[in-house]
């Protein structure tokens, strides 16, 4: 009986060696497809199905989640100069939404048992999401595609974000 053969009677692999110990020559297990997840959190309607599906992907991958919200400088200031609040008082109530939105997309994923950290950012939206995604080295983005009525900010920050990112995206339909 040739080596191969004694080793598929015994239950491993026609290659020389026991499948429970790996590929031959030492090579490390393949990587999984996605083991961080940068789930991008902007609190628009729908956004509760986006939390579901970056949910499903991190468990069918056992991946971990990043969940990163913006506070816009630039949105920031827009408000205030159409609002009678003041800079200060504008960017204090999309910092309590940001949190609340963060909190909200942990409980979500605590729950489907997904390992989740949270990440609260300030400043230029494009900038920021790809920094943190270049930091923490991301395998995936995902995010929402907002409707026409829906943020328009964000709508225009997509293409730009797409194209400089070195990660795969998931834009989930709203």
């Amino acid at each position: 009986m040739s080596d191969d053969e004694h080793a598929l009677s015994a239950g491993g692999s026609a290659r020389g060696a026991d499948a429970r110990l790996g590929p031959v020559g030492g090579e490390p297990p393949p990587r999984p497809l996605f083991k961080r997840i940068l789930l991008v959190v902007t609190g628009i309607g729908g956004y509760e199905e986006v939390v579901r599906k970056a949910g499903e992907l991190a468990s069918v991958f056992d991946a971990e989640v990043v969940a990163l919200y913006v506070l816009d400088q630039n949105k920031v200031r827009q408000l205030s100069r159409f609002s009678s609040k003041s800079v200060e008082a504008v960017e204090v109530n999309l910092e309590e939404d940001g949190w609340t939105y963060l909190y909200y997309t942990e409980q979500q994923l605590l729950e489907r048992d997904v390992r989740v950290f949270l990440r609260f950012e300030e400043g230029a939206v494009v900038e920021r999401i790809l920094a943190v995604e270049e930091e923490i080295n991301a395998d995936l983005l995902v995010t929402q595609q907002p409707s026409e009525d829906e943020d328009r900010t964000f709508r225009s920050y997509l293409p730009h974000i797409i194209d400089h990112l070195s990660c795969a995206v998931l834009i989930v339909s709203t």
